[in-house]
């Protein structure tokens, strides 16, 4: 006999974008301008959701990757994304 799949109920993409910039904007002790969707990876445990945005003099473009539960949406972390 086969092995019984689990199926695993996850958010979908639009709502994990969605959580993941509430996190940034909440999380966030600078202000942010010109927040704009950039990049957007699932694997079998996480949501990786990346945004650009502005320092508040224009002069900075930079880049934070928020990484989601892929079950729930919960928080699991914020980093600095550098471009490789």
């Amino acid at each position: 006999m086969g092995k019984l799949m689990e199926t695993v109920a996850t958010i979908d993409v639009k709502e994990a974008a969605q959580k993941a910039k509430k996190y940034l904007l909440e999380l966030s002790e600078e202000s942010l301008d010109s927040v704009r969707l950039e990049e957007i990876e699932r694997t079998d445990k996480s949501w990786f959701i990346t945004f650009s945005y502005t320092t508040p003099d224009g002069i900075y473009l930079k880049y934070k990757k928020i990484e989601l539960d892929i079950e729930t949406g919960a928080f699991v972390a914020m980093k600095i994304r550098t471009l490789d």
